[in-house]
């Protein structure tokens, strides 16, 4: 939710304009920005400072007035206002016609084509026949986030009593120095076993035991 995102896009501008004009415009709005957030949206409309790492045109057909561009952002920038805001430098006018994200935080359109909801509908009633290759090649396999969020990894033999809401004691780690200082830091972190993702964890001072370092938020199996 709060990593940056990778766009790509088509803008109308209003009215006629050179593409130096309109690549110079653009070039204003590359680095830390006020953005206002537009009236329909789900934020407070105050002014936020977001920053805009990329913003760049990659065509511009000044016969229908239309220009294609790629922005990478800060998580929370609105693309349609950027393009608002982008009309009124300019003078002319201009607003946003085509939005398409590439990039959320790791996850990009690279790593698995994009699915049509009709295609995951077809995949999940042919799962329901016992046919599960389909919907395999759609899913991302939630321990993907072991790439973002750190871990401890547990022993099978304690599987039982965290999936029945046991807290984690010393001896249930394989590395108690280091997965100490990641239960010590009360930031959520992940519990694995076998490689697999069991559930998410976070530190809590509301056990008298000393030996209690954390118990689970979130059960995931």
């Amino acid at each position: 939710m709060h990593h940056d995102k990778v766009y790509v896009g088509k803008m109308l501008i209003h009215k006629e304009i050179t593409e130096e004009k309109l690549k110079e415009a653009v070039k204003k709005f590359v680095g830390k920005i006020n953005q206002l957030p537009p009236r329909i949206s789900r934020v407070k409309r105050v002014v936020r400072e977001r920053e805009v790492k990329k913003f760049e045109l990659t065509n511009f057909d000044s016969k229908n007035k239309t220009a294609e561009f790629i922005c990478e952002v800060q998580a929370g920038t609105y693309i349609r206002k950027l393009i608002d805001d982008l009309g009124k430098e300019l003078g002319v006018g201009a607003q946003m016609t085509e939005l398409r994200r590439t990039r959320a935080g790791l996850f990009s359109d690279k790593d698995k084509e994009f699915v049509k909801i009709e295609d995951v509908e077809k995949a999940v009633e042919e799962y329901k026949k016992g046919k599960e290759e389909k919907l395999r090649k759609i899913l991302i396999p939630a321990e993907k986030i072991l790439e973002i969020i750190p871990f401890i990894e547990i022993d099978k033999k304690w599987m039982y009593k965290l999936t029945h809401g046991s807290p984690i004691f010393d001896e249930m780690l394989s590395n108690l120095k280091e997965e100490k200082k990641i239960i010590d830091s009360k930031e959520p972190f992940l519990i694995i076993c076998d490689g697999k993702l069991v559930e998410i964890a976070k530190f809590t001072d509301k056990f008298e035991q000393k030996s209690i370092l954390a118990k689970p938020s979130v059960v995931l199996i």
